[in-house]
């Protein structure tokens, strides 16, 4: 009877070193997806539920339509006085640039060619389809100042 007490007291002492003592799980594990599982080994597993949540490999997705990205500035003695110095989008989004100058002038886009007519204190939009990748700059062609950019980053795959 006593050793049946004694391995009754050690079971119940190495659950509760295991309790205290075992590794944290990682908090980030629940956010990271699996591979999926081969079809061979996915008899032998009891997680149906994770192989029917992810979408088919044959299943078409949309394509996802550009969005139309707004940005205003305004220019002021031939400088930027407000708004962004760059402007950051993706690939196949579609730019609409609001220019206000205090001063006539033109406001030309590198890399597109694009130029803007400036009239004094009313605001002339620019839009365009950011069909390119890289960095391009705009500036006010009467003072040849650069007043900022347009980044474009590839779409991704």
């Amino acid at each position: 009877m006593k050793a049946l007490m004694t391995l009754a007291v050690t079971a119940a002492l190495l659950v509760v070193a295991w309790q205290v003592f075992k590794p944290a799980a990682d908090p980030d594990s629940a956010i990271v997806q699996a591979a999926p599982i081969p079809q061979a080994q996915q008899a032998d597993t009891e997680q149906p539920e994770q192989v029917a949540a992810q979408p088919a490999a044959t299943e078409p997705t949309q394509p996802r339509q550009p969005e139309r990205v707004e940005v205003s500035i305004v220019l002021s003695g031939g400088r930027l006085a407000g708004g962004p110095e760059a402007v950051q989008v993706i690939q196949g989004q579609t730019v609409a640039l609001t220019v206000l100058s205090d001063r006539d002038d033109e406001l030309h886009l590198h890399g597109y060619d694009i130029e803007l007519p400036l009239v004094a204190e009313q605001p002339a939009t620019l839009v365009v389809e950011a069909t390119r990748s890289g960095r391009f700059e705009y500036e006010i062609h009467s003072a040849h100042a650069t007043v900022g950019a347009l980044e474009v980053y590839p779409a991704p795959n």
